[in-house]
């Protein structure tokens, strides 16, 4: 098993009697694929348990900080109004949205950079949820749309870049990334009944 985020999540297997209540399985990068799944189950109070399960692992809570407990890591994974989304073309990204641990929306975003053999994952915490993934050869940016209390900037636009940057800060922008050369995909909102 070639990928370092697999093998530690092994250490942190977790078994729990549950119900899956939905999966929903997305095939990563271009070619080779990789296959990763989202499992919703055990309801808990108003919410639900979400766990994430990588090629040959078992499935392990989707929020799992490095000093977490097992407990701690299933608390964080209870998450409402939760959203699961599959898109792009070539390329496939794993979008997961919704409120977790916190009173932001949280997201996370899982690519697999064929090329490398890696997955890279990026966190995300705002009071709005991701809107655009912008692809380009050694980076992906994830744009939030600003709610102007934080600044004055329409935008916060999250890196993940092979350089290792600062992943987890946004950069404040009045301008979105440039399409030029690159992969777009739009995250359509959620639209009230």
């Amino acid at each position: 098993m070639n990928n370092p985020l697999a093998v530690a999540l092994m250490i942190f297997s977790f078994n729990i009697e549950a119900d899956e209540l939905k999966k929903t399985t997305c095939q990563l990068g271009t070619s080779p694929l990789y296959t990763i799944s989202i499992i919703e189950s055990t309801p808990i109070g108003s919410t639900k348990l979400y766990s994430i399960q990588y090629p040959d692992t078992s499935k392990h809570p989707i929020y799992m900080p490095q000093e977490a407990t097992q407990e701690d890591a299933i608390k964080l994974s209870q998450g409402s109004d939760v959203r699961v989304i599959c898109s792009g073309s070539p390329e496939r990204v794993l979008i997961v949205t919704g409120e977790f641990s916190s009173n932001f929306i949280q997201g996370i975003i899982l690519r697999y950079d064929s090329k490398l053999k890696a997955l890279q994952r990026l966190d995300i915490s705002e009071r709005s949820p991701v809107s655009k993934v912008y692809f380009g050869q050694n980076y992906f940016s994830a744009v939030v749309a600003s709610d102007y209390r934080e600044t004055s900037k329409k935008y916060l636009i999250y890196k993940y870049s092979t350089q290792k940057e600062a992943r987890g800060t946004p950069f404040e922008s009045d301008d979105l990334p440039s399409a030029r050369a690159r992969q777009v995909i739009t995250i359509q909102s959620r639209q009230s009944n």
